[in-house]
């Protein structure tokens, strides 16, 4: 499980990159330009960057950025600390503003990652953190985070931990998820679409429903059963109906709502 949990980590440390260089596109959009400022930034920590070719940008409504073959050294060292094929990251924009963070795709293929534990106890990305927070010890409350769709594939971490001499490798690892809409298409297909779906749903049903209270979607993910991957066991995560839709169903069942309203 430790090596998942770094795999994230490395994730997180892709996208943080990946943002920095929107935020210098945003400057001047030129791939060149911001490959440079890249592998500048990654040089003052001592590290080598390396991304073959030139960065693929797109700016608005959803800036994005794809890298192909890249590589980024361990700190004052040649060894390799985290390499991969390919990564593309689209972020829509708009929700920055308000401290949202909206990944509209996180694709990364062929990621390698060795993670060190040292024997003081620091990571080997430690340096990648910021300054400002490993000298306060204190790091700012992250933003909100949305992520329509993940495809990572062909991921390989080795973990190592110094001071026990502990070591765990995870290969060929595959993490794919996002927002789909195959449940509300089939839904709308058969004549039973989703009440307060503005996509595939009865729009003048949707008018007197938003008038009656309903303001989203009914749709909710009450459920998810997985099986440990190491211990077998079967863990259940359940969500509760947000307050919205059981309020909106309490008003049915009280008859303040009808049939022949909706």
């Amino acid at each position: 499980m430790k090596a998942i949990k770094f795999l994230l980590f490395g994730i997180i440390g892709l996208v943080v990159l990946a943002v920095a260089g929107l935020g210098a596109a945003v400057m001047i959009v030129d791939g060149q330009f911001v490959k440079t400022r890249l592998e500048r930034a990654m040089k003052d920590k001592n590290r080598t960057l390396t991304i073959e070719g030139v960065p693929q940008l797109k700016l608005f409504p959803v800036a994005g950025i794809a890298l192909g073959k890249t590589s980024l050294s361990e700190p004052g060292s040649d060894k390799l600390f985290v390499s991969l094929d390919s990564a593309e990251v689209a972020v829509r924009v708009m929700p920055l503003l308000s401290r949202e963070v909206a990944i509209d795709t996180l694709k990364l293929s062929g990621l390698k990652a060795n993670v060190v534990r040292r024997k003081d106890g620091t990571m080997n990305f430690a340096d990648l953190a910021g300054e400002h927070e490993q000298k306060s010890g204190q790091s700012k409350e992250p933003p909100n985070l949305r992520i329509a769709e993940i495809n990572v594939e062909k991921v390989q971490v080795a973990y190592r931990d110094e001071a026990s001499g502990q070591e765990l490798n995870l290969r060929e690892a595959e993490l794919k998820t996002g927002r789909t809409h195959q449940i509300r298409v089939h839904l709308a297909h058969l004549g039973f679409p989703i009440a307060g779906d503005d996509k595939y749903g009865d729009f003048a049903r949707n008018k007197r429903l938003a008038k009656q209270g309903l303001k989203r979607m009914f749709l909710h993910a009450c459920k998810t059963v997985i099986v440990h991957p190491l211990s077998g066991e079967t863990i259940a995560f359940e969500a509760p109906l947000p307050s919205e839709l059981q309020s909106f169903i309490e008003r049915l069942d009280a008859g303040t709502v009808t049939a022949a309203r909706v």
